[in-house]
């Protein structure tokens, strides 16, 4: 998914060789064929046939990909208030001046809410 993003910036799509050619892996064409098509399958990218290859484009952004991620995550997880409490309990193992970024992205993200910012 990264190389298509990054790939396809203008917003027309890849093909399978310059995905490729894109990762800085070593991997055979056939993989990133099938991985591809595993992707489309999955609905996360768009495959437009073009003359005898497949253009392939990213159907959501990176941010909507983390988003719905996200989403999935915390609908998994069992009491909303226990995911809360870790999720807060894990910021400030890791350094407590993040608790001040969190509380601020909050009190932004409530701001937006009461302008009709969804």
């Amino acid at each position: 998914m990264q190389a298509l993003w990054s790939l396809g910036k203008s917003g027309g799509g890849a093909y399978a060789r310059e995905v490729l050619d894109a990762l800085e892996q070593p991997l055979a064409y056939t993989t990133v064929t099938t991985t591809l098509d595993r992707l489309c399958k999955k609905n996360l990218l768009q495959r437009d046939k073009v003359q005898r290859a497949f253009v392939y484009k990213p159907k959501y952004t990176r941010m909507q990909l983390d988003q719905f991620e996200a989403n999935r995550v915390i609908r998994s997880l069992a009491g909303g208030g226990q995911l809360v409490s870790c999720l807060i309990d894990a910021v400030t193992r890791e350094d407590a001046s993040l608790l001040d970024e969190l509380e601020e992205k909050i009190r932004r993200r409530r701001e937006d809410l009461k302008g009709g910012i969804a």
